[in-house]
């Protein structure tokens, strides 16, 4: 195919992309608005925000009450933190400005992309169309309005690398831009590698350990600081809650689940591979790569571990776009993207048509005395109290790994000291929604009973001698 047909093709392939963006935005709008999780455990970095809104500590020592984690580093909790209590926002309006933080950040990645396009020598339109796959990919579309660390930590990288090659040496900017990504979440330092073997390329090893020394001096200062004024409760978040390994299957399987979804990307990242200048993007993909399998054996991690090496096959799959030889092949790519891009978009047209004029999910009004032990996240964190324990999935897992005990939780249980217990399901039931293990609910069976079900389907249970 060539010639005027190909352009026909081509354009109305694009048109309908743009339709699929529109309603990406359409739907993160909703989302951003909420008042419940966009995704799960959205919740623990939402409690979060809300305590430096509010001006409690952020990092606990989680295994004495209140048991609550807050697993990622600073800046993505005090940024949106600092602007809620300036603006004095309510609950739900500091989530929403943590959400349209998110939701600006993932806008602004768009725009990282297309400059990154721009820069490596695409066409408008070429890079236009690398930014259009990042705001309409059905894998990195559905992390646009949850609170996560996820789309400001490539904002942050992408900068970085566009820095670096926009001045040809990694200066302060660089590197600070850097730190900002790492600070943002932990896990972002493939960007870091990247550049410091393309200075060390550029100039000796010298060049590499300099950008190398500079990060790390300023990241290991800012660590031991918030170490020391945590008292030790910085490093027992962020890095004591999440090393808990899981099992190779379960990276395999998401693994396949990203390489099916995200298959235009991965092709046009592929077929970029022969555009030698371009070997830092090539190698910052396979680094990223590396990094999101193994990180994504660990418990709980999901599809947007691979966000990042998203992000740099949107601007790869802009070059090959550009460069490309075999024109027909570039339609036929447009054709398996097309039906990707509109499969997600159906999907959440129609969500949004059954969700439009009906309200989110009412919410249970706890009894003001303490304690009270909830089961369910959001309903744990929406009355604006630090709960006496969040997300109890996870610190199952915790004991597991030895570094939680619950037997004062237990003992609190078997005591009748909550107030009240509300739970996702009556105590007797199993699956489902639980967060609870099966010892804490026949504990709760045994000494509490039920006295109604409020909001969406919440159990309300109070000790027995109450009621008696």
């Amino acid at each position: 195919m060539s010639g005027p047909w190909e352009r026909i093709a081509v354009g109305v392939v694009v048109e309908v992309l743009l339709v699929a963006v529109v309603a990406q935005q359409a739907w993160t709008w909703r989302q951003i608005r909420r008042d419940g999780e966009v995704t799960p455990a959205e919740s623990e970095s939402l409690l979060a925000l809300r305590h430096v809104a509010t001006e409690r500590p952020v990092y606990y020592d989680y295994r004495q009450p209140p048991h609550v984690v807050a697993q990622y580093t600073p800046l993505f909790y005090y940024g949106p933190g600092w602007l809620a209590r300036a603006v004095g926002a309510d609950v739900l309006g500091t989530f929403v400005i943590g959400r349209a933080l998110t939701y600006a950040f993932w806008i602004g990645v768009a725009g990282m992309v297309w400059l990154l396009a721009r820069q490596a020598g695409c066409g408008r339109g070429s890079a236009g169309l690398g930014a259009v796959f990042w705001l309409a990919g059905p894998v990195a579309s559905e992390w646009a309005a949850s609170y996560r660390p996820d789309a400001g930590a490539i904002f942050f990288s992408l900068a970085a690398w566009w820095f670096y090659r926009h001045r040809g040496r990694a200066g302060w900017w660089v590197v600070g831009l850097l730190v900002a990504a790492f600070l943002q979440k932990q896990s972002a330092v493939s960007a870091v590698v990247v550049v410091a073997v393309a200075e060390w390329r550029r100039v000796g090893w010298r060049g590499g350990a300099r950008v190398l020394a500079g990060w790390l001096g300023i990241v290991v200062s800012v660590l031991v600081g918030l170490e020391w004024m945590t008292g030790g409760a910085f490093g027992l978040n962020v890095w004591g809650s999440v090393v808990q390994p899981g099992k190779w299957s379960q990276a395999a399987l998401l693994a396949t689940a990203v390489l099916l979804r995200g298959a235009p990307l991965w092709l046009g990242a592929v077929g970029a591979r022969r555009e030698r200048d371009e070997w830092p993007l090539l190698a910052w993909l396979g680094v990223a790569l590396v990094l999101a399998v193994a990180g994504s054996v660990k418990l709980g991690a999901w599809l947007n571990y691979y966000l990042k090496p998203l992000a740099v096959s949107c601007v790869l799959t802009a070059v090959w776009w550009e460069r490309g030889r075999m024109k027909w092949l570039r339609v036929a790519w447009l054709g398996l993207a097309l039906v990707s891009a509109t499969q997600w978009a159906e999907a959440r047209i129609g969500a949004w048509a059954i969700a439009r004029g009906t309200p989110d999910r009412a919410l249970c009004v706890l009894v003001d005395e303490e304690p009270v032990l909830v089961e369910d996240l959001y309903v744990a964190i929406r009355g604006d109290r630090t709960p006496y324990l969040l997300h109890g999935a996870q610190f199952v897992s915790l004991r597991r790994w030895g570094r939680f005990d619950d037997g004062e939780l237990l003992r609190r249980i078997n005591a009748g000291e909550f107030r009240q217990i509300v739970l996702t399901q009556p105590a007797g039931e199993t699956g489902g929604r639980r967060q609870f293990p099966a010892e804490w609910l026949r504990a709760v069976e045994w000494r509490y009973i039920v006295t109604g079900v409020c909001g969406d389907g919440f159990w309300v249970y109070r000790p027995r001698e109450e009621m008696n």
